[in-house]
């Protein structure tokens, strides 16, 4: 349990208790022993959040994300709600590393991981993915209101200016789209594999756009 100390900080403890007992076997009493494992506590949870997170962005990491994605699926067919995944990477980003080097790289992934979180909602859950890519589970968004959301990110990444040694950096995104069809069990896996195909028609099409998953297969 976490208890306040006089400082007016507060420690993690661990309490074991038992009965005491008189001479005839009736209980008189509990007593205790009271060990502070603060920073014991304090370990496990910097060790969760390295599992966990991303160390450059600070964001959810793949493996995180995977398990989280699979718990939205049970969650949403269960209670027949609808769910969304965003996929998104920079354009040219390699062009990015090449002409700024990588250490500016470095500074967009961060300022684009600080605006998704400034625009996603509490119950969202944003990622990493990998390299240059992330990824944004929506949960209760149907299509709609998913396509609502990254049209507007899009935007404010259009705008959006990294500076990284008097340079000036601006960045566009290509993103793709997927919605959880509840008529039909559908896996991670497979959510993910149309969210990275409609990605994948937004850079056809030219990229710095977003492409649902069924407009991008009506499309074929």
């Amino acid at each position: 349990m976490q208890l306040r100390h006089k400082d007016g900080g507060s420690r993690w403890v661990e309490v074991s208790e038992g009965p005491v007992f008189d001479a005839s076997g009736k209980v008189i009493g509990i007593e205790g022993i009271v060990h502070d494992v603060t920073e014991h506590k304090e370990m496990e949870e910097k060790l969760n959040i390295l599992a966990t997170t991303d160390g450059l962005t600070n964001l959810y990491n793949r493996i995180h994300f995977n398990e989280k994605l699979k718990d939205e699926i049970l969650r949403a067919t269960r209670f027949k709600t609808p769910l969304s995944l965003l996929m998104l990477d920079i354009d040219y980003f390699k062009n990015i590393n090449d002409s700024y080097g990588h250490q500016a790289g470095d500074a967009c992934l961060v300022a684009l991981a600080s605006l998704l979180k400034d625009l996603s909602r509490s119950v969202d859950t944003c990622a990493r993915y990998g390299g240059d890519e992330f990824i944004i589970i929506l949960p209760q968004t149907p299509p709609d209101n998913a396509m609502n959301f990254a049209a507007r990110l899009r935007q404010k990444v259009e705008a959006l200016t990294v500076q990284h040694d008097n340079q000036v950096i601006q960045l566009t995104m290509s993103m793709g789209i997927n919605a959880l069809n509840l008529t039909e069990e559908k896996s991670a896996e497979e959510f993910l594999r149309g969210v990275d195909s409609a990605l994948y028609a937004a850079k056809e099409r030219g990229r710095n756009c977003v492409v649902s998953y069924s407009r991008a297969n009506s499309s074929k």
